[in-house]
């Protein structure tokens, strides 16, 4: 009931639109942890703002180490 965009390197954590949802704009997306049983919950951002977060984290996020 999921397409998933970014699955983290070992596997705990994976993320996701719901399929019913691939026809919204800019669609909820979901995390689902793998550990310790696999279970959705809702990450209450939009597709747009959850890739926003990921590259400002990706390319900011440890800016302060660099100085």
């Amino acid at each position: 009931g999921f397409l998933l965009f970014l699955d983290e390197m070992d596997e705990e954590a994976n993320w996701g639109i719901r399929s019913e949802h691939l026809s919204v704009p800019d669609p909820i997306v979901w995390i689902r942890t793998n550990l310790p049983a696999p279970r959705w919950q809702s990450e209450e951002a939009t597709f747009s703002e959850f890739v926003f977060d990921m590259f400002d984290w990706v390319f900011d996020g440890d800016a302060e180490d660099d100085d």
